[in-house]
């Protein structure tokens, strides 16, 4: 018999992605939505709350192994160790907000310039992270990482960043997707374009998952695509995907609009120990991911269903994701990126990238 997986939370762009590749490595995949999804027909679907009595009896069948996306606080992580008999081992979606920078700060405090946090060059998995919390977000991730890897049950812990795909709820491309729909060739980014949350493909991600499934083991993992993008790959990334030759500029400061890559400094992840704990290669390189998501939010475009996904809980109207230091501002006041680019056609305001994809 193949051995059993489930995946709670398998209905997000993550969770359909690991959903795939456990199927395609042979497991039998029982996968948990609050509201039903097709995965196709090799998946076993099953729509519960976790906080039910189905839930806790969907536990007792016994799996191989959990791959948990939804997972906040220590009574998430209590409802799996009272499982433990049924349970081989545990893979947990975390999150690089967990980490502190090198002055005390870390993203959920970083609204303006100042309180930023500085991280190191790469962030490793021992530098240094919250405390346990029961009222924030990096809190109550730290505490269920924390409360699973002091249990008996293996756990691998996957800190991701910026997690991009298709099926998105937060589709950070849209920003760039949204100009070149709209006729912009230019692009203005801050902070020297040098800044951004470490992005992941949700495939990547899935991958890391797949692999760690049959290495059960305690261990925390960064989890990013290659080569550590910053912004302006990004950019030029989505350029090239929708074939369009565009001008970057960029500026030391503030962009004249907040981008959800526009941070004061980067936070990168170093993935060596992914590498060496796991031997994880990437499945796309960051452009090749960036391609396929730019092709889902475009076919939802042209369908009419995209722009029901931009909910306004996580960022400006009309762009629907989280945005650090410029929420509140028209994310397309294009006339605001004319002034700016007008001051930086002088010698200090440099083409830095230009080409055609």
């Amino acid at each position: 018999m193949p051995d059993r997986a489930l995946v709670i939370g398998a209905s997000g762009q993550v969770g359909r992605a690991v959903c795939d590749r456990l199927a395609g490595d042979g497991w039998a995949v029982t996968a948990v939505q609050r509201r039903l999804v097709d995965l196709g027909k090799t998946i076993r679907t099953c729509a519960c709350d976790r906080d039910s009595s189905q839930f806790d009896d969907i536990l007792a069948e016994g799996f191989d192994v959990v791959v948990d996306m939804r997972a906040f606080g220590e009574g998430h992580a209590v409802q799996l160790i009272r499982h433990a008999n049924d349970i081989g081992s545990v893979i947990l979606l975390s999150s690089a907000a967990v980490y502190r920078g090198e002055n005390g700060r870390t993203i959920e405090d970083g609204l303006t310039t100042d309180e930023w946090p500085r991280y190191p060059t790469l962030i490793s998995e021992d530098d240094p992270v919250v405390a346990p919390d029961d009222t924030t977000y990096a809190g109550q991730k730290r505490a269920v990482e924390e409360a699973l890897l002091q249990s008996v049950l293996p756990t691998t812990v996957l800190r991701a960043a910026a997690i991009h795909g298709p099926h998105s709820s937060q589709p950070r491309e849209w920003f760039y997707i949204k100009r070149l729909l709209d006729g912009r060739r230019r692009f203005v980014l801050g902070y020297d374009g040098k800044a951004g949350l470490h992005p992941v493909a949700a495939d990547n991600l899935a991958e890391m998952a797949r692999l760690a499934a049959r290495r059960p083991g305690d261990r925390i993992l960064n989890a990013g695509d290659p080569g550590a993008p910053v912004e302006r790959d990004t950019g030029a990334a989505i350029a090239a995907a929708m074939g369009m030759a565009v001008d970057i500029r960029v500026t030391s400061g503030t962009p004249p609009i907040a981008s959800p890559y526009s941070l004061p400094s980067a936070c990168l992840l170093s993935l060596d120990a992914a590498v060496d704990s796991l031997g994880y290669a990437p499945v796309a390189s960051h452009r090749e991911a960036i391609a396929g998501t730019c092709r889902w939010i475009l076919a939802e475009h042209a369908a009419g269903r995209f722009k029901g996904r931009l909910s306004s809980r996580f960022g400006p109207p009309g762009l629907g994701v989280q945005v650090f230091g410029g929420f509140g501002h028209d994310p397309f006041d294009y006339q605001a990126e004319d002034r700016l680019w007008e001051e930086l056609e002088g010698p200090d305001g440099p083409v830095i990238d230009k080409r055609r994809a």
